[in-house]
């Protein structure tokens, strides 16, 4: 694989917000040159526009483009593209190069021939959400307490068995888009709860069950004896199951006022605002993954305030469906999740 590595020796300390903007990124009139935008393409990309140029390239980049090793062919991704977001950083970051994270001036391109062995097993990354589901659970009839009712994960070994009072606390990890949560006791109906996963860790609080009683009536039923007959009735118990499906509203989610996307869904071609409401300022991390935890795009931020805008730009090549829009501090602690969708 053949690989370039740029760098910039000396950084332009023009402001690239009061640069004129041109097809390919601003024009700096101090220096009468195009600067080309390499923050928005893939190393492909950027690989193909240096190998075309026959002059020395002013050029602005994610402080994470500089440096390292880029990829002269960048694998295909299995949407058609490989960037799909760019971002419209507020102009009060621009004038903070530092914390923009992105540098501006004239850069050195140098080649590289490398090989990439990969040995061993490669495991995809998994964002496990964390919830907890408790309640009471009641005969539907008579109101009283159930004991020893059994309250698991359906196509699981996560299991709970309500106490003396018919309370039950159940707590588990899952990745799934959704799950279902069956509730049983000896004599009654079985019971099977849907729920759709949010995007964040989630609670499910005093969650009242109800379960019908499972009997039948048989009818008389005749005894045959060597000296009388006799009559008399009988119960059987059937199986049956019902099932509904809870509510939203009744989901409990820590991060459900950390961030807030609009609008949702969010049409192709168009930006999108995402509205911040962290505990403490600083650096963050930004990153947007879809449906199948592949990341898409990271992009660092700093927030002055207690309250941070954003705007997004969405490309019109992007694959309709469910993307997750995630916040990540300090060593990558996730501090704010939430889910989009594109239409």
């Amino acid at each position: 694989m053949t690989t370039i590595q740029l760098s910039i020796a000396q950084p332009c300390d023009k402001n690239w917000t009061n640069m004129q903007p041109d097809k390919q990124g601003h024009f700096c009139t101090s220096c009468k040159k195009n600067v080309i935008d390499f923050s928005v393409m893939d190393s492909n990309e950027i690989y193909k526009t240096i190998l075309n140029s026959h002059a020395n390239i002013c050029g602005r980049f994610n402080q994470a483009q500089l440096d390292v090793p880029l990829p002269q062919k960048a694998e295909k991704s299995s949407t058609g593209t490989n960037i799909f977001f760019s971002f419209l950083i507020p102009a009060f970051l621009f004038a903070k190069p530092a914390l923009a994270q992105k540098k501006i001036g004239k850069i050195k391109a140098t080649t590289t021939v490398c090989s990439t062995v990969t040995t061993g097993m490669v495991f995809r990354e998994t964002f496990q959400k964390h919830f907890k589901f408790s309640g009471v659970v009641m005969d539907a009839a008579s109101k009283e307490i159930i004991r020893n009712a059994s309250v698991q994960l359906k196509e699981r070994t996560d299991v709970v068995m309500t106490d003396s009072a018919g309370n039950f606390t159940l707590t588990a990890k899952t990745a799934t888009p959704a799950l279902t949560v069956i509730v049983s006791a000896i004599g009654f109906e079985t019971k099977e709860i849907d729920m759709a996963i949010p995007a964040d860790d989630f609670m499910v609080l005093n969650e009242i069950i109800s379960l019908h009683r499972a009997v039948k009536l048989l009818g008389e039923v005749v005894i045959v004896g060597d000296v009388n007959r006799s009559r008399t009735g009988a119960m059987s118990t059937i199986t049956r199951i019902s099932r509904y499906t809870l509510a939203s509203t009744r989901l409990i989610t820590a991060l459900n006022d950390s961030i807030k996307i609009y609008p949702n869904p969010v049409p192709r071609g168009t930006s999108f605002s995402v509205t911040l409401k962290l505990k403490q300022t600083g650096n963050y991390t930004l990153q947007v993954v879809d449906a199948a935890v592949k990341l898409l795009m990271q992009q660092q931020i700093n927030i002055i305030g207690k309250i941070h805008q954003q705007n997004i730009l969405c490309n019109e090549k992007l694959n309709s469906g469910i993307y997750f829009l995630r916040v990540a501090g300090y060593r990558y602690k996730l501090v704010a999740n939430s889910r989009f969708v594109i239409k």
